[in-house]
């Protein structure tokens, strides 16, 4: 670096003197300084002389103090000032020990899965500030992330960030603004960028954290940054095998070339990541931290009581995720349940109350009639897994469990052992979760359970009872079985801090033939070491009450 003469040991503005340069980028340079007011060190961004004479840029340079300096985030560096000092145009900014992630690549190669997690939650939490904030970055890349010594990560250059919505965007039509290999594909092609334009950026940088390369490289920038309309990225695991599918399937999604196809939001990214933050180990491995103790649930025979209710703690041991939906002898099941339950209706039963939430009534007796339970036989699933099926039926509705659902970083199942508990029609008897040693079970986004309906699900609600306090969940329905969330849709209804007793989910007015019962948050436990489960003693559907 070659030292300006005229700028060394300068104070600008009277208040902060010139050091040492740090680094020298297109068209602004970095500065160590002091400030003499304050007495502390300070990062001084100046333009560079020969773009001082442009407007244009000018412009843009102070309009990155006036962004950055209105945010206020620990990863996102700290803007104190601006200063215009006899043509020289400054951003004063907080001065960050360490490195930067271009740096770390370049000497390290790649990272560890730890530390790439690690990166994306501190870079996805400030992206959501900014954009909470009404501003896109529209330059996210390794050179303007900054990490310290004690790992703390910033993310830095608000530049040429654009606020939302804006039509004076201060650069040309048809312009491609950004870093060539981070661009996204609406920054390619000129058109207005939004927030998720930043999550494409934040993909390929977790891609080159984990593969040691960008996923789009040619000979010219054109090139480069037009491969991503041409060609689709390869998935991480083809390079790094070990990499969990859950942040595999993460960094795919933001690499989608519509931004309608890319996460929801920077929080919807950094969710998705604290899930998995501390559960990896360098191998991929996501840990589950759960305690296999066994319900105290009375069990109706031996041998219930003997069958297995543990489940493998690890991601990639014990079932295969979503093994349990695919049914063998299907339609011989059925039609024994049928039978069974068609002698079984002339018995009696107890029928259950119903807390309808949100109304000033507390229960009501359900108009239909008593559920009759009947039990099917046990059922091999693909994979081998053995489990009963139980057929419950109201009025006209019948409903059959078919299997919790515990997509990866699950192992594909919970306590498939009591899922006749649901529809027994005994409120003593329980379903329930494993237990977790957190309310949201992290790094999981959740466990459900999944019905078949008999008749279509239009004008029916489902009834959850639970001694649980405080759970959440949301429902969903389907003309078929999801192997992951995104398979089964939009929620048609969707609960919160729910009481114990029972809640009723409306399962919306399409005729979708399976149900999902996803719950998102657990209670407190008293039968746990761990202290957060699920209890559910009763599961049924009845017609929605007139309104």
């Amino acid at each position: 670096m070659n030292e300006d003469p005229t700028v060394v040991s300068r104070v600008l503005g009277g208040r902060y003197r010139l050091e040492r340069p740090l680094a020298f980028g297109g068209v602004a340079e970095v500065w160590t300084a002091t400030d003499i007011v304050l007495d502390r060190k300070v990062a001084v961004k100046l333009l560079r002389a020969e773009f001082a004479a442009d407007p244009l840029v000018v412009e843009r340079f102070r309009r990155e103090a006036v962004a950055a300096a209105r945010l206020n985030h620990p990863n996102i560096v700290n803007v104190f000032d601006s200063v215009n000092d006899h043509g020289l145009e400054a951003v004063i900014m907080e001065l960050v020990p360490g490195r930067t992630l271009r740096q770390l690549l370049d000497d390290e190669g790649r990272l560890s899965i730890a530390d790439t997690v690690h990166i994306g939650i501190a870079l996805s939490d400030a992206l959501d500030a900014a954009h909470r904030g009404g501003l896109v970055h529209r330059d996210v890349k390794p050179a303007n992330v900054l990490i310290t010594p004690a790992h703390r990560v910033l993310l830095t250059d608000f530049g040429i960030a654009t606020a939302v919505g804006r039509t004076d965007d201060l650069t040309l039509d048809n312009v491609m603004v950004g870093t060539a290999k981070y661009l996204s594909p609406e920054q390619v092609l000129g058109v207005p960028t939004e927030p998720r334009s930043d999550l494409y950026s934040l993909g390929i940088v977790l891609h080159e954290c984990l593969t040691g390369q960008v996923p789009f490289d040619g000979e010219t920038d054109g090139a480069t940054a037009l491969a991503r309309l041409q060609k689709n990225v390869r998935p991480v695991r083809t390079l790094r095998p070990g990499v969990p599918r859950v942040l595999d399937d993460l960094i795919s999604s933001c690499l989608t070339r519509s931004p309608d196809g890319r996460p929801a939001s920077a929080a919807a990214v950094r969710d998705t990541l604290v899930r998995l933050e501390g559960t990896v180990t360098d191998d991929g491995k996501v840990i589950v931290s759960r305690d296999p103790t066994p319900s105290n649930t009375p069990r109706p025979d031996a041998a219930a009581a003997a069958e297995p209710v543990g489940m493998s703690t690890s991601y990639g041991r014990g079932a295969t995720p979503g093994r349990w939906f695919v049914l063998v002898g299907l339609v011989v099941l059925l039609g024994i349940a049928g039978v069974i339950a068609g002698a079984l209706l002339r018995g009696p039963a107890n029928a259950l109350p119903r807390v309808v939430r949100g109304s000033t009534d507390t229960t009501t007796t359900v108009p239909e009639g008593p559920p009759v339970a009947s039990t099917s036989p046990e059922v091999t699933l693909a994979g081998g897994s053995v489990v009963s099926t139980t057929e419950i039926t109201t009025g006209p509705n019948r409903v059959t469990a078919k299997g919790a659902f515990d997509p990866p970083p699950g192992d594909g199942t919970e306590n498939p052992a009591q899922l006749n508990f649901l529809t027994d029609n005994d409120s003593a008897t329980e379903w329930t979760t494993v237990c977790y040693d957190n309310d949201q079970m992290r790094p999981k986004i959740g466990v459900g359970l999944v019905f078949e309906l008999v008749n279509p699900s239009a004008g029916n609600d489902i009834e959850v009872f639970s001694k649980t306090n405080g759970w959440a969940a949301t429902v969903y329905v389907a003309p078929n079985v999801g192997t992951a969330l995104a398979d089964w849709g939009e929620p048609v209804s969707i609960g919160s801090s729910i009481p114990a007793g029972s809640a009723s989910f409306s399962l919306g007015n399409n005729a979708g033939r399976y149900v999902l019962v996803w719950f998102t948050h657990l209670g407190r436990s008293g039968t746990c070491r761990l202290p957060f489960q699920m209890r559910v003693s009763e599961v049924r559907v009845v017609k929605r009450a007139a309104k």
